[in-house]
């Protein structure tokens, strides 16, 4: 908004300075009354401040409307005395200092800002864009073709930046946005730009047919890369725009990803956004962390304090350090390891005294079968903090990897004593218990995990497993009912509760507990030599002779399947 309007009326303003012996020298609490001849004196009262942290003006101003005579003003002081002073002219400010005459100042120089030009924002359909200020490595995602049964990959980071639009076909925006990047198309490509729309119809909690999508796509003919998102690329990518804009909301439809030729996050945009917006953005990938910053304001102009305050800069990068620990973690809970580990090795990058991202990054190695990376890795982080019990977990994990179960066990004490209560530590020590026939001690060790951890449902089977071994069959039972209750798609647990039922006489729940095994796991040759037992068992012999023949298609070297069939006559 502009103000074209000038000075309407008159006006006069006082200044008042106390005695600075029994009132103070900004004079806190004088009130003044100005005599304007109209009978109802105008009154102020000289504050410190309004509201929470607000300061108030020391200057007590007073309109006076169109009077072109002087008025006087009476002051009364916070210590009771009053004095008046006269001759006050209209538009002039005076100083009165307590005990003397209003003295006149000058008059106050006029303000003159010239207008500067107005420019429109560029109409952008109502996206909110948001420059993503941690250039984020993105997360393999996948595709499902239309009409395909196997998922794709989409790719990202071969040099070529990709705008990745989410959208379904009952979206009336999201055709809109598609079709505009159509009509785009030359501009994309002379830009260097990518379009891949992935639909969300059917994905989560939308119950629309994913095929409606594949025939919009195939109406609309659009000339860039269509297909359907998977579960997991829809979860992902709502982890990453959590990360850069926390909220606990969904992402909307359509939302749409900008990512660099590098394979790096440059912006995220909420509602349908106009490709001139898109091509224009792809500047981003040349900025510094600072410059996105100042990119990301609502408002141009903005400077980064990081670019000129250390410490701020500081405190940014320590932020930054924290978000991509957390989005590694996040990564890591998702499955996704090996994008974990690139965003452990982004982080160690910005801060390479991060203890627990080192250890972290070890774990990622090890599952990712780079034991000298692993190694490496976990002796950093334990340099820089020795009592960092997750370490010394993981060591034991890369010791138990190599087969130094002495060392292994010997690393996992230490965790245990650094914070007893570390989920993972018992469980590790009963499995090299277990290996070295040492079953009361593992049973031990995985009660103890259970206790810990009572959600783990590999807890419960090891410990299952461990009292079955032992001969508490019942208790075994119990145990494994919870391992399937927690984790009812383990097919090991689910051959050892058949096991458990079978010895207890319960032949039915047995072969039903085998049988799933074998269809979780169909190269699980001893789930179905378990089931053709069991129907053995149950008088059944042509079931029992398709679970073995199912065996040795399994693993066709499993012997015990092969002499079962022999028996059969086979």
């Amino acid at each position: 908004m502009r103000n074209h309007t000038g000075p309407q009326a008159r006006s006069v303003a006082l200044r008042l300075t106390g005695n600075c012996e029994t009132v103070s020298r900004d004079a806190i609490g004088a009130r003044v009354a100005i005599d304007d001849g109209s009978g109802r004196p105008l009154a102020a009262t000289l504050r410190a401040g309004e509201g929470f942290l607000g300061q108030s003006s020391k200057w007590l101003h007073f309109g006076l409307g169109e009077r072109d005579d002087p008025v006087s003003a009476e002051i009364r002081w916070p210590d009771g005395t009053t004095q008046r002073v006269g001759d006050l002219m209209p538009d002039r400010r005076y100083a009165v200092a307590q005990g003397s005459e209003a003295v006149a100042l000058p008059p106050r120089a006029g303000i003159n800002l010239p207008a500067a030009d107005q420019v429109l924002p560029e109409d952008r359909s109502g996206a909110r864009r948001i420059p993503a200020q941690i250039s984020y490595r993105m997360p393999a995602l996948t595709a499902r073709p239309f009409g395909g049964t196997a998922d794709e990959p989409v790719d990202f980071g071969g040099g070529e930046p990709v705008f990745l639009s989410l959208w379904a076909s009952w979206c009336a925006p999201c055709l809109a946005e598609l079709r505009a990047f159509a009509a785009a198309l030359g501009k994309c490509d002379a830009a260097g730009l990518r379009v891949v729309a992935l639909a969300l119809d059917g994905i989560g909690a939308d119950d629309s047919d994913p095929a409606a999508a594949a025939a919009v796509a195939e109406r609309e003919a659009f000339p860039f890369r269509c297909a359907g998102a998977t579960e997991l690329t829809a979860g992902l990518l709502q982890k990453l725009a959590l990360q850069v804009t926390p909220s606990a909301q969904a992402l909307p439809i359509p939302s749409s990803f900008l990512i660099g030729g590098d394979g790096r996050l440059l912006a995220i945009y909420k509602g349908p956004v106009v490709p001139n917006q898109v091509i224009a953005d792809l500047r981003l990938a040349a900025l510094t962390r600072a410059e996105r910053a100042e990119a990301a304001a609502s408002e141009p102009g903005g400077i980064a304090l990081e670019k000129s305050v250390p410490q701020v800069a500081a405190a940014i990068d320590q932020m930054e350090a924290a978000a991509r620990f957390e989005l590694a973690s996040q990564l890591w809970a998702a499955g996704r390891i090996a994008d974990s580990a690139a965003e452990y090795k982004d982080l160690l990058n910005l801060k390479p005294d991060f203890a627990a991202a080192w250890s972290d990054l070890a774990l990622a190695s090890l599952r990712l079968g780079d034991i000298a990376a692993a190694d490496d890795q976990v002796r950093r982080a334990l340099a820089l903090d020795p009592g960092l019990a997750e370490a010394h977990f993981n060591l034991g994990a890369l010791h138990d990897q190599r087969g130094d179960l002495a060392e292994a066990a010997a690393a996992y004490q230490r965790a245990r004593s650094l914070k007893p209560k570390l989920a993972g530590v018992a469980k590790a020590l009963g499995v090299i218990a277990a290996k070295s026939g040492r079953l009361g001690e593992a049973r031990a060790h995985f009660a103890a995990e259970v206790e810990i951890a009572p959600e783990d449902g590999k807890a419960h089977n090891y410990l299952g497993l461990a009292m079955l071994q032992l001969g508490e069959t019942e208790a075994a039972k119990a145990a494994l009912h919870d391992a399937v209750r927690l984790r009812p798609g383990d097919p090991d647990a689910r051959n050892n509760l058949g096991t458990a039922l079978k010895r207890l006489g319960d032949l039915d729940g047995a072969i039903a507990q085998y049988a799933e095994a074998a269809r979780l796991a169909p190269r699980f040759p001893e789930a179905h030599q378990n089931l053709g037992l069991s129907y053995l068992a149950a008088g059944n012999s042509e079931k029992a002779r398709a679970a073995f023949q199912a065996a040795l298609r399994a693993n066709p070297n499993f012997t015990p399947a092969r002499e079962q069939l022999k028996r059969l006559g086979e």
